[in-house]
């Protein structure tokens, strides 16, 4: 890649970002072995500065999925059927690394944990159902849960994450429905707290789990037991 560059000395901070977006028809991605492979060679080759967006083809991914570079996946009627880990991110010392995932399913037959958040991840209009666990923040991890589904797990999204370089306390948009437990709140970061804008909770043994007593706000309409 190549780009032409001019400054003078009125030129404050500026960053120069670099888009990659890969298809299917760049990579082989039709399992998660494949999937597997683009996710390393990409943590090798790209530090996180650059922007990567991978669009993802209509199939499941029976196979457990590891990542460990800052990237976007993008589904299409896509969904991970085994556990999916994120792990620390490397090369994130200048900027605000995540991985993200949007508009994909995480389907479960009854046990594991659908998302392990070990660095910031967000999950953007997703369905998680059918975990022992369905998200789970731990330290040096978040979950950011924006739209979406989640239901039919034993514990819908679990935090137990004492710190993470970055965090939001919002959850927003979600419909929390039939789960064991819905909302776990094991663990914050210090001067945290959680609260629910615009959620749903429908049919849950428990709605929110919170042993530790952190703050909670409820906005726009959410319904919950606390």
């Amino acid at each position: 890649l190549y780009r032409r560059l001019r400054a003078d000395p009125t030129c404050t901070h500026n960053e120069v970002v670099w888009t990659l977006r890969i298809t299917p028809e760049d990579a082989p991605l039709e399992t998660a072995q494949e999937l597997q492979a683009l996710l390393d060679r990409l943590a090798e080759e790209y530090n996180a500065d650059t922007s990567i967006t991978v669009e993802l083809p209509d199939v499941t991914y029976d196979a457990p999925v590891s990542m460990g570079c800052a990237v976007t996946l993008k589904g299409s009627g896509t969904a991970f059927a085994a556990p999916v880990t994120v792990t620390p991110l490397s090369d994130t010392e200048r900027c605000h690394a995540y991985v993200r995932f949007s508009e994909v399913s995480f389907e479960g037959d009854g046990s594991g944990t659908g998302v392990t958040a070990r660095a910031p991840t967000y999950l953007e209009n997703c369905r998680v159902t059918g975990w022992d666990v369905g998200a789970l923040a731990v330290n040096g991890g978040w979950v950011y849960l924006h739209g979406g589904y989640i239901g039919g797990n034993g514990v819908g999204a679990r935090y137990d994450s004492a710190y993470s370089n970055s965090y939001t306390y919002t959850i927003r948009h979600i419909d929390f429905l039939n789960n064991t437990t819905a909302l776990e709140l094991l663990c914050l970061p210090p001067n945290s707290y959680a609260a629910l804008d615009d959620c749903r909770f429908r049919g849950n043994g428990t709605d929110v789990y919170n042993p530790g007593g952190y703050r909670i706000e409820v906005n726009n309409g959410t319904e919950v037991t606390l």
